[in-house]
């Protein structure tokens, strides 16, 4: 028997012909894996850095207001020791709310201690606010010796301690701050602050020792001040020449510190001269001294209003430029994400394409 033999070839079915498509598939699969993860990761590092930064601008803050309310506290408790003239009630009144407001930003300080970043704050930090709170003790001697014994002298060195120590827990915060971040719009503003913490810090000992120089009684007709201590006055300035200084290569510079000799320049100069005239002669008048000193603090004090004003606009800058970071990173590791959710889509319909492709082609029409 004779005949044509056919042979009827239709599209195979089996494992054999699934297993180029489910190849290609497992390995579209593993790219997009590969590509998410890495996407994932980085989107959670920008955001968990930013995160990180936010929280040390945060703080500064809170360190830069409590600096000020502990400044403008010592400034004029060692003013009254200073000028030794009778308080009012209502200086006293003064007093107790500048004080207050002391002991509320440093409370504030305190509660830091449980509010560092991801990890906890580095051992710098952690010592200088630990260093701080110890000084609580010191805080209470300096406002004793200046409503009892009226003191200058010992009221300004437990002032200074307490300042100090605020001033430590400021600067270990904003070097991790740079530590942490590359972002210029961080940084600048950073490095602004801690400058301008320079100059304040000046400024603050400046009106310190002046009163102080200016308050003193001689001891014979023609004394005058140690050399010692006219130095140290002069070092104030200096120190805050050097700042302005530093000041004029950084930006931005806040407007306030454009006029580093504040609101009123010629009644500051006069103030200065006031006080360097002490290096030849002492007023012998008590009521004299009491009115220099009285002038001198209340120029250098509106001075350091506006001082204190332009840190606080440069700490308040710092936390802007840090909330901005935050956010430029969750919009990026939104675009990240939805850049890896397309990637898998895309990479679906490639796959089904080319499945549907390698079936068409496997079955032989007769």
């Amino acid at each position: 028997m004779t005949g044509t033999v056919g042979t009827d070839v239709r599209a195979v079915r089996g494992p054999a012909a699934r297993r180029p498509s489910r190849g290609l598939h497992a390995l579209l699969v593993m790219v997009v894996a590969v590509v998410g993860a890495a996407g994932g990761a980085t989107a959670y590092d920008g955001i968990g850095s930013a995160a990180r930064v936010q929280t040390f601008a945060d703080a500064v803050v809170v360190v830069a207001a409590a600096d000020g309310a502990l400044r403008e506290e010592a400034g004029e408790a060692l003013v009254r020791a200073a000028s030794r003239a009778a308080a009012t009630p209502a200086d006293g009144a003064r007093f107790a709310a500048l004080a207050a407001a002391t002991d509320a930003g440093r409370a504030a300080v305190a509660r830091l201690v449980g509010a560092g970043p991801g990890g906890g704050w580095s051992d710098d930090v952690s010592e200088a606010l630990a260093a701080s709170t110890d000084l609580d003790d010191t805080l209470v001697k300096a406002r004793t010796e200046v409503v009892s014994s009226r003191s200058a002298s010992f009221a300004a060195n437990h002032y200074g301690q307490v300042v100090a120590g605020e001033r430590a827990v400021l600067d270990a915060l904003l070097r991790d701050l740079e530590g942490a971040t590359d972002d210029a719009d961080v940084v600048r503003p950073a490095r602004v602050l801690g400058t301008v913490a320079d100059l304040v810090a000046a400024a603050a000992r400046e009106r310190e020792t002046g009163s102080a120089l200016l308050a003193t009684a001689p001891v014979v007709a023609g004394d005058h001040v140690t050399g010692a201590g006219l130095a140290e006055y002069v070092d104030t300035v200096r120190r805050q020449d050097a700042a302005v200084a530093a000041l004029a290569g950084l930006r931005p510079r806040p407007a306030a510190v454009g006029t580093a000799t504040g609101p009123d320049p010629a009644a500051l100069e006069a103030a200065r001269d006031a006080v360097r005239r002490t290096a030849t002669a002492l007023e012998s008048s008590p009521e004299a001294r009491s009115a220099a000193v009285q002038r001198f603090a209340e120029v250098t004090g509106q001075r350091l209003v506006a001082l204190d004003q332009a840190l606080a606009a440069v700490a308040d800058g710092l936390r802007a430029a840090a909330d901005e970071g935050r956010a430029r990173a969750v919009r990026r590791a939104a675009a990240i994400l939805a850049g890896t959710a397309a990637a898998a889509v895309t990479a679906a319909l490639v796959t089904r394409a080319v499945t549907r492709r390698r079936t068409g082609r496997s079955g032989v029409t007769p």
